[in-house]
């Protein structure tokens, strides 16, 4: 098992302010579970890359339909801040998928979350909310990323039906 300590710096990155430190690995050690982690680990994603928080640092589901549990983790490009969702799949001897997000889950006005099998989709899907609503899914060779249209009602956060 990797100390706690040491992947904990392996997300922080390296910061000046212990302060800081304390509360950022104090919010990484609350919302990400440590399998999660040390499969990351094994993947390579902190050499060059930390955890990102916002709205919530990982997602659990079953994208390629395997049966297995699939963890997507949100991670920051510690040069420039690009944003990526890693997908460390339940089969642990397939390689860890990539990609990259021009808009990624901030969080601000919406979330993401997994959803039940939906289009030509091998397994589960992620959905994004904010700041544009897509789909992202497995079509048993990469990670496919699909806009969604979403009722102006939902995006207000307004509830219809429930009298």
């Amino acid at each position: 098992m990797i100390a706690a300590t040491a992947v904990a710096a392996a997300l922080l990155g390296a910061t000046t302010d212990a302060r800081a430190d304390e509360v950022s690995y104090q919010l990484w050690i609350d919302n990400t579970p440590p399998s999660i982690v040390e499969s990351a680990t094994r993947a390579g994603v902190w050499r060059n890359h930390r955890l990102c928080s916002a709205p919530t640092p990982y997602l659990r589901g079953d994208l390629d339909g395997d049966g297995r549990v699939d963890d997507i983790i949100q991670v920051a490009r510690r040069s420039d801040g690009q944003r990526s969702l890693v997908v460390l799949w339940g089969q642990r001897k397939k390689r860890a998928t990539w990609l990259g997000l021009h808009e990624p889950p901030s969080g601000d006005g919406g979330y993401w979350y997994v959803a039940p099998r939906a289009g030509k989709a091998k397994g589960e899907v992620i959905v994004i909310t904010d700041p544009a609503a897509k789909q992202v899914a497995w079509d048993g060779k990469k990670l496919v990323v699909t806009a969604i249209a979403m009722t102006a009602a939902f995006d207000r956060g307004e509830e219809r039906g429930y009298e």
